[in-house]
């Protein structure tokens, strides 16, 4: 922001700045090679700025860069040498060695394009926050070194949960809280909005017209469009049907997306471009004089399907969360998923703690409740990593693999969204028994004839069967799995 919106920052104040922003995505994070690729990555950095201007390979280039040591050589020792074949010989050997140092070149890099012309450098270590929790640590190591080296501004961004749960300890602690400052997004109806209206007025190839129309929207929110342009009133009503709707869908995406406001608009955009919104409904919104909102469950078949004919849970959005996993004897274990998220939703509702780290619980725990269920140790582990890769759950660390016993973990807005759309509406139920592990081959036939046929989806009566079909088989596997299990007799 800072960088590139004019007028923010005074004229005199932004020419004085080199801005360096380096991609933290493609650096090696871990103590070994992290301080050498940031050395190399700026040095980089700079000879890209200042590429017109300068040859890099000139010797008169390299010795200004390094003017300050080849004079303190010429001063000193190299007064004996003058005129003699040796001078040059050692010039060579002290300029190649200050080529290699990248510790010592970087410095004579910031001291000749930057310091000398009255210029100071900003440093963005950009995507830290994208990091697990340890790499955000390290790279506050790097951060503060760097600050200190460097003799610059460093902005270092980190997961809020970081820095909550670890402002106290080594080595945040040594953070000064006063340059601590919070980026919080618009609310995700306010940003949606506003990007519709971008590739609306897009679309027009003009600013707002005397020939549109206006579609009032919650929160004394609105859009303007043409009436006359197709592209328009379909884009409008699917904005509609996310912000009207009862607010479900939008809370669906907003909570799928954990915040991240980036996986939100991708997602609507799967939903607008779904080949599961019927004809009709796209003459409705055709015809519509005003505005037109869909059925809650269309919507959220094409949320759930999106560009696929039928539904897999890796390729969704929104994941099944009562699928089976085969213990080590053979047998299908169902609800693993389910149990871990409505497990850890319990524990938060009956969290009395006071710590920093409140809404997180040990994996340990997790396991010791769940084992004596008939849960298999390993698959609660499998499904941990499962949920935390699908963001249903967040691990201290930010991990999705590798996790331990000692792991602590929390329920994400996404894991609430999982439960809220399983126990609340048939469509989800219908939907993921495409994609379930299921015995019964009565069940199986029914659901492949169902979604074989031409208009499957379109007949709520097939949604409402299947849906019941798929409820009466997994409360039948329950209750023998609960008459397996000695804990309960």
């Amino acid at each position: 922001y800072l960088q590139y919106k004019e007028d923010i920052l005074p004229k005199e104040v932004n020419e004085k700045i080199v801005w360096v922003r380096l991609d933290l995505n493609k650096a090696p994070l871990n103590k070994e090679e992290i301080y050498r690729w940031l050395q190399k990555s700026i040095i980089e950095n700079i000879e890209f700025q200042f590429k017109h201007n300068f040859d890099f390979e000139d010797i008169e280039t390299l010795e200004k860069i390094y003017s300050v040591e080849i004079n303190t050589f010429r001063k000193g020792v190299g007064k004996l040498l003058v005129d003699t074949l040796e001078y040059n010989q050692e010039l060579y050997k002290l300029i190649k060695n200050k080529q290699e140092d990248l510790e010592i070149k970087l410095k004579c890099y910031i001291r000749y394009f930057i310091k000398e012309r009255g210029q100071f450098l900003i440093l963005v270590l950009d995507n830290c926050d994208r990091q697990d929790r340890d790499s955000q640590l390290l790279m506050f190591d790097v951060a503060s070194w760097a600050k200190e080296e460097l003799k610059s501004i460093i902005i270092l961004p980190l997961r809020d949960e970081t820095f909550d749960n670890y402002k106290d300890t080594k080595p945040l602690d040594t953070a000064i809280k006063e340059f601590c400052f919070r980026i919080i997004s618009p609310p995700f109806q306010k940003i949606l909005a506003r990007r519709v209206q971008l590739a609306l007025d897009k679309l027009e190839n003009t600013n707002l017209s005397a020939n549109r129309t206006k579609i009032e929207l919650p929160n004394d929110m609105y859009v303007t469009f043409s009436p006359k342009n197709d592209s328009s009133i379909y884009l409008s009503s699917m904005l509609s049907s996310v912000l009207e709707n009862d607010n479900s869908i939008r809370q669906l995406l907003t909570g799928l997306s954990g915040g991240n406001i980036r996986k939100a608009l991708e997602m609507f955009l799967n939903f607008c471009s779904s080949g599961h919104i019927p004809n009709e409904e796209i003459i409705k919104i055709r015809n519509s004089k005003e505005n037109y909102t869909m059925p809650n469950h269309i919507a959220i078949r094409a949320l759930m399907r999106g560009d696929r004919r039928f539904y897999q849970s890796k390729f969704s959005y929104i994941k099944n969360i009562i699928d089976a996993d085969k213990n080590a004897d053979g047998r299908l274990i169902y609800f693993t998923r389910l149990s871990i998220l409505r497990w850890l939703k319990d524990k938060v509702n009956n969290d009395l703690s006071k710590s920093n780290r409140k809404g997180y619980f040990g994996v340990v725990e997790l396991i010791s409740e769940l084992e004596p269920l008939g849960f298999n140790k390993d698959i609660i582990f499998n499904q941990i990593g499962y949920l935390a890769s699908a963001t249903c759950l967040i691990t201290e660390d930010f991990k999705t693999d590798n996790i331990s016993q000692d792991t602590l973990i929390k329920i994400a807005p996404a894991g609430y969204a999982h439960l809220n759309l399983l126990e609340n509406d048939i469509t989800y139920l219908f939907t993921i028994a495409e994609d379930t592990w299921l015995t019964n081959d009565k069940i199986c036939t029914n659901i492949k004839n169902i979604i074989i046929s031409k208009d499957y989806y379109l007949k709520l009566e097939n949604v409402y069967r299947i849906a019941k079909e798929v409820v009466e088989y997994l409360n039948e596997y329950s209750q023998a799995m609960i008459n397996r299990v000695s804990f309960y007799h």
